[in-house]
């Protein structure tokens, strides 16, 4: 799947969370993408994207990286760019958007399932769309969280739909 296909075709504003962004690699791709989108659209269009991470040098080099993407694109995207210090088991900062987009690449096989998904609820709008990576299967079990891995598909599709996602 491409970040092109989750982009919105009418909407104007996008508000887009990287859940766990570390070195903003996620929210790299997805600039590219979107300023490819742009370059084929005369509509305008801004984006609020939203950088949240545990550590502060993870998040400073993000911010950093993305920014100068940014500025750099031959097609620049009105954008806003936040970064919080953001410890994903506690709520969402209060003055973070709702997000129609949140991505969040090798953050979940580090915490409980329920935490994660229910984090990755939370930051969403009711119609948003989130794109989740994890680690190979490999890497993964040696992970600080094994949850995936364990128990049935039915155990984590009840994990999902308890945090409030539907099967669609």
């Amino acid at each position: 799947m491409s970040y092109a296909t989750l982009l919105p075709s009418q909407r104007q504003e996008l508000n887009v969370t990287d859940l766990g962004a570390g070195t903003g690699r996620a929210s790299l791709a997805f600039l590219s993408t979107l300023s490819s989108h742009i370059q084929n659209s005369l509509a305008p269009f801004s984006i609020n994207l939203t950088l949240l991470d545990s550590s502060p040098s993870m998040l400073s080099l993000a911010q950093s990286k993305v920014t100068s993407t940014i500025s750099s694109l031959p097609a620049h995207p009105d954008a806003r760019v936040v970064s919080h210090v953001h410890d994903i088991a506690s709520d969402p900062p209060v003055d973070v958007p709702k997000a129609d987009l949140v991505f969040s690449t090798l953050v979940m096989e580090h915490l409980p399932l329920e935490i994660f998904f229910h984090a990755l609820a939370g930051a969403m709008k009711p119609s948003g769309v989130a794109v989740v990576t994890n680690m190979y299967s490999e890497m993964g079990r040696t992970a600080v969280s094994g949850d995936w891995n364990q128990g049935s598909d039915e155990a984590r599709a009840t994990t999902v739909t308890g945090a409030g996602f539907v099967d669609g």
